[in-house]
């Protein structure tokens, strides 16, 4: 979750990326495509349905190789592990979310919390979700170009729940 978060372009809310489904449920679509062989996620973001009155859908592709890890993971090590959660009758069971436990997806602080200590390390400082957000929209936006996250300043104005 890490690496998707930090290496698929623009970063999504916490909420957003621990929500992703690798398959359709019953009243929800699934976030992860494949298209031309790259490996995408699809988020949507709500804040600006009551202006256009519908979602703004965000894509963000994986790089390469970490594209061929994520469907290796879904395909084969997620699958294994779902169905012996099920034999065994303990931990996750079912689920449409790629991260899951038994009460559901992930909370964003199981990602806030190894982005704090992999940021530690790597960078000597503790970053949390929101700050590195901040982080790679003024990256982007310095050696991207000015266009990199246009509409991120009205986003920023709430701040994101922990």
């Amino acid at each position: 979750m890490f690496c998707v978060h930090v290496l698929s372009g623009q970063p999504a809310r916490g909420t957003e990326i621990t929500s992703l489904r690798f398959r359709n449920g019953v009243a929800n679509h699934r976030n992860v495509f494949v298209l031309d062989g790259r490996v995408m996620t699809v988020t949507s973001y709500h804040k600006s349905q009551a202006m256009l009155d519908m979602p703004k859908m965000v894509p963000r592709f994986l790089p390469w190789k970490l594209g061929q890890i994520a469907v290796i993971y879904l395909t084969h090590v997620r699958a294994f592990a779902e169905l012996l959660s099920v034999q065994v009758q303990h931990g996750q069971g079912w689920s449409d979310y790629i991260w899951a436990d038994s009460h559901g997806p992930w909370e964003t602080q199981k990602l806030t919390d190894t982005m704090k200590r992999e940021t530690a390390k790597r960078l000597t400082a503790k970053l949390h979700t929101q700050s590195y957000r901040h982080a790679a929209v003024f990256l982007g936006r310095r050696f991207v170009g000015p266009r990199f996250a246009k509409g991120y300043g009205e986003e920023a104005e709430d701040p994101e729940e922990a």
